[in-house]
């Protein structure tokens, strides 16, 4: 656990990305930042309840809360701007007197609801600092003389307690003394991007940590966890009044450096979510679209002449490198495309149908195309015979279309294909005939002639 002296507030959770970016490293473009599924995207889909990108160092001073919420931050003595690893523009602070103020608000204090979550990317350009205060720089933060609450520290190399660029985050009493808060100490190099989150949850108290907890994430990855007491002394979040800056906090000490996309939760933010805000920002933009795959089912088909005799199923998957679950549409038949759910049934007719996907960032796959003929149901045949005996046979299909018509005499075993009318003898006393369309539907019947001298007509159909 880390010891300081400062502010103090409820259960927060404060998670700050801080991505270091070397100065050497190419920057994504900044299309990427705009594209659905974004940084920003990803970040306001967990609904902070203030999210400042840093981005607006050249609009008049003033940067404003991308969730609606109207709390606007003014920038003092003009940062520049540089860029995070995505290619947005974050503020670049000068170490000596440059900042970003905001005044105090609810959504700001840990003491609100008794737990906060402040994200942010921090980016130190030096490992020295030569506005530090007792070895160290608060580079963001909310409190002053006995108007405390917490604050994101680091310490300087040359520091003389053996915390040589320690970055920590603190949670203090609102009459300063000692903070409670947690820390990772690792081998930092000058202008490479840090995602930082602090959590300050007073809520979340339990057996092992009876007072409550601080948690710190660097990248994405839980480093360290502490209980909300120092020496003896139980820290408690408490409502104060003070500004909350970046770049500084009380004026004591000044940060060289970046800052980008600050955002405050009213909330502990799931470590699955913290390690999605990282992979977000570092991730290379996602250009590729989709990979769709269609199958039939069945998939040969189980009528004859290239026809299927039922029902058919479309089945689509679409895979994809960033995205799980891309977006499938079809357009069918002519239709507009519409929503495809994974499978979908086609019935007789012959069919055309077009399948396509989208990913989170909008690229979208080329269409596959599929068709297929569907004829399930019989043809129409009938039979009629004159007074002489004369039997003519009709057949329609409405479909594959007529394949063939046959017929045999009483009861011979053999089928003749008919082609014209034809007589029949005194004595044959029925006529079996049958239709089969391209398909291979089938339609048999039989007719039974009358006595010779009385026409007949058809007979039910088989």
């Amino acid at each position: 656990m880390t010891r300081h002296t400062s502010p103090q507030p409820l259960l927060v959770t404060v998670a700050l990305i801080a991505a270091l970016a070397a100065s050497t490293m190419g920057a994504l473009p900044a299309s990427a930042a705009s594209a659905p599924g974004s940084y920003d995207s990803t970040v306001l889909a967990d609904q902070p309840d203030i999210y400042w990108t840093m981005g607006n160092t050249g609009g008049g001073g003033a940067e404003p809360d991308l969730t609606g919420s109207g709390h606007t931050a003014t920038y003092f003595k003009s940062p520049n701007a540089t860029t995070l690893p995505n290619g947005d523009s974050a503020a670049d602070f000068d170490g000596a007197t440059q900042y970003l103020e905001a005044a105090d608000s609810a959504e700001l204090s840990p003491a609100t609801n008794g737990v906060i979550t402040i994200e942010a990317w921090m980016r130190p350009d030096a490992l020295t600092f030569s506005h530090s205060n007792n070895g160290y720089v608060h580079w963001m933060g909310k409190g002053e003389l006995d108007n405390h609450e917490y604050v994101s520290r680091m310490y300087s190399a040359d520091n003389t307690v053996g915390r040589g660029n320690r970055i920590s985050g603190y949670l203090f009493n609102a009459s300063g003394g000692l903070g409670a808060g947690s820390y990772f100490q690792d081998a930092i190099v000058a202008g490479e991007w840090i995602h930082y989150v602090l959590v300050i949850n007073y809520n979340a108290q339990s057996a092992q940590y009876p007072h409550g907890y601080t948690k710190i994430y660097r990248d994405g990855v839980l480093r360290d966890t502490d209980d909300l007491s120092i020496s003896g002394t139980v820290i408690v979040p408490e409502r104060g009044d003070a500004p909350f800056r970046v770049g500084t906090r009380d004026f004591k000490s000044f940060f060289d450096g970046a800052v980008g996309k600050v955002a405050f939760y009213d909330k502990e933010l799931a470590p699955d979510r913290i390690a999605a805000h990282h992979q977000a920002m570092v991730q290379e933009p996602d250009t590729t679209a989709p990979v769709v795959n269609v199958a039939l089912n069945p998939e040969a088909q189980d009528g004859a002449n290239g026809w299927y005799a039922g029902p058919v199923q479309i089945t689509a998957t679409a895979l994809d490198e960033v995205d799980s679950a891309p977006a499938i549409e079809i357009s069918a038949d002519g239709t507009t495309w519409v929503p495809f759910d994974g499978s979908q049934e086609f019935t007789d007719g012959r069919h055309v149908a077009f399948i396509r996907a989208t990913d989170a960032s909008g690229n979208r796959s080329d269409s596959v195309s599929t068709s297929f003929n569907v004829d399930s149901t019989s043809p129409d045949v009938a039979a009629s015979a004159s007074s002489s005996r004369r039997i003519s046979l009709e057949s329609s299909d409405g479909l594959s279309g007529i394949a063939d018509v046959e017929y045999r005499i009483g009861a011979a075993t053999a089928w003749t294909r008919y082609s014209e009318p034809f007589r029949v003898k005194n004595t044959t006393s029925t006529v079996t005939y049958r239709a089969t369309d391209n398909a291979g539907n089938q339609t048999e019947a039989v007719l039974t002639l009358p006595p010779k001298g009385k026409p007949g007509s058809a007979p039910d159909q088989n």
